[in-house]
């Protein structure tokens, strides 16, 4: 399954690779709340001296929904313990992270899927440059 999120690389462009990645972190401390022991923060240098940034949470079988890739959609809303709460977290992170130029695509591991995210023109959109996210399954994975 391919999915675009309708979002121009160049929104929030006073957004940094620093913005993006808070709110990554920011995300998964949502989900685990009191439960700091169940994030997920490892950065591992490759043979290429270059580095992989893993940011997630132990999840025991949940998972994001296609749902969650719509703007709005928020399991926080009016949660006074949540550090978001609008639904926009993730998909401005994905933007804001990609157009960094760091990479060239960013991998969600959501349980039994794998979430490939990268820019490509989208030809519905007159070849606007957007996210595209690739969804293909994998072995389930907490």
């Amino acid at each position: 399954m391919e999915i675009f999120l309708p979002i121009a690389t160049s929104y929030i462009s006073h957004w940094s690779l620093e913005e993006g990645i808070r709110e990554l972190i920011a995300n998964a401390r949502d989900k685990v709340g009191a439960n700091r022991e169940q994030m997920v923060f490892a950065v591992v240098e490759k043979e290429d001296e270059t580095y992989d940034l893993t940011i997630g949470n132990l999840t025991d079988g949940e998972k994001l929904e296609t749902r969650h890739l719509v703007l709005g959609v928020s399991e926080h809303r009016n949660s006074v313990a949540a550090i978001g709460q609008f639904g926009e977290g993730l998909k401005l992170a994905l933007v804001t992270i990609l157009r960094s130029n760091r990479q060239e695509e960013l991998v969600i591991v959501n349980h039994d899927e794998v979430w490939t995210v990268s820019l490509v023109p989208n030809p519905q959109m007159g070849d606007t440059i957007m996210p595209l996210i690739r969804i293909e399954p994998c072995e389930p994975q907490n």
